[in-house]
C-alpha cells in the first residue's frame, strides 16, 4: 500500500471517466477497490478496467484514440487493451473491461469527482498497481523441492497461498 498524495496531502485521483467524456467517448469505469474500509484508500485504486460504449469499441482508431487520452494524463503508467492485459495479467479476458489502466506508485483511477467522497479520508493511501505487486509469503514449513522452485521463479501468486499449504509443504 502506497500514498497517493501530492506533495501538499492532496489526492492525486486521475477519473478515468472524465477524462474520456472530455475527450468525447462513452464509457464506464469499473473499480476492483470498491470495500467498505474507505478510510484509507476511498474505494480508489491504481487499477482499473474501462467499458468503452458499442460504437467506441468497434472502431478500432477509437479505441486507440481512447487508449491516448488516458496515456496523456499524469499519473497514468499504462494503459492495456482487452486482450494485452488478459494475457499480461493472466486474466479472463471476457472478465474485463475494453482497457486496462494502470496507476504509477503515487495515483489512483477513479470515475468521476462527483462518484468519490474523498471527505473522509484524511490521508489518501491505496494499492492495485505494478508497485504494490510483491507481496511477502512466510510459510514456516519447509517446501517440497518443486514447490520451492515454483516460489523463487517469480511465478508464484497470492492465488496459489492454498495450493502451497495443501501440497507444497514437507510434513
Amino acid at each position: 500500500m502506497n500514498d497517493k498524495v501530492r506533495y501538499d496531502g492532496s489526492p492525486r485521483v486521475v477519473y478515468a471517466e472524465s477524462v474520456l467524456a472530455e475527450a468525447g467517448f462513452r464509457a464506464r469505469v469499473v473499480l476492483p477497490i470498491t470495500d467498505p474500509y474507505v478510510k484509507h484508500h476511498g474505494s480508489l485504486g491504481s487499477f482499473a478496467t474501462v467499458y468503452l460504449s458499442e460504437e467506441d469499441r468497434a472502431d478500432p482508431q477509437r479505441r486507440l484514440a481512447a487508449m491516448a487520452a488516458l496515456r496523456e494524463c499524469p499519473g497514468v503508467y499504462q494503459v492495456f487493451g482487452r486482450e494485452d492485459a488478459a494475457h499480461h495479467f493472466e486474466l479472463p479476458a471476457d472478465r474485463i473491461g475494453d482497457l486496462v489502466v494502470l496507476g504509477d506508485q503515487n495515483t489512483v483511477i477513479g470515475r468521476t469527482p462527483e462518484f468519490h467522497d474523498l471527505s473522509q479520508v484524511p490521508h489518501l493511501r491505496s494499492h492495485g498497481g505494478l508497485d504494490e505487486n510483491e507481496v511477502p509469503l512466510w510459510i514456516n514449513r519447509t517446501l517440497t523441492p518443486d514447490y520451492s522452485k515454483l516460489l523463487t521463479s517469480g511465478r508464484g501468486r497470492n492465488f496459489h497461498l492454498f495450493d502451497f499449504l495443501l501440497n507444497g509443504v514437507i510434513p
